[in-house]
């Protein structure tokens, strides 16, 4: 699931990697309620889906990856509560400043918001994802 905002955060996401595209977040199923697993700065986050459309407003789009449930859950209860990774934000934004170069600061136990979104779809290397990047790729599958 891929969105659009219209905040300072995004508004620099978008510039930075070209795209109107400036967020990712997974659909999933605790205890029969439609929940969202995403990062934001705060860390690693599940809320109902219904209070997350209210708290933020936000125009996204659904992509059906097929993901193996079971696993996925299990997966997504074990990194919720992780932390944010502000400084891969930092080196996504450094990188497109300054063409060319490839300094990507990952810490392994943090993530971003299309970092864990790569993570569950068991992409390689998920921190060189930005959001418009997971779009592209669940655009083409």
């Amino acid at each position: 699931m891929c969105e659009r905002r219209n905040k300072l955060v995004s508004t620099a996401i978008a510039v930075f990697s070209r795209s109107k595209y400036t967020h990712t977040a997974q659909t999933i199923m605790v205890n029969g309620v439609m929940c969202i697993i995403e990062a934001r700065v705060g860390g690693v986050h599940i809320i109902e889906f219904e209070h997350w459309k209210q708290k933020y407003k936000q125009k996204f789009e659904m992509f059906d990856v097929g993901l193996d449930e079971i696993k996925f859950e299990s997966q997504a209860i074990k990194l919720a509560g992780s932390g944010y990774d502000i400084l891969l934000i930092g080196s996504h934004a450094h990188n497109a400043i300054k063409k060319g170069t490839q300094l990507l600061l990952n810490n392994k136990s943090k993530f971003t918001c299309s970092e864990l979104t790569a993570t569950f779809l068991g992409l390689e290397n998920p921190h060189r994802y930005r959001p418009v990047d997971i779009y592209n790729y669940l655009k083409t599958r």
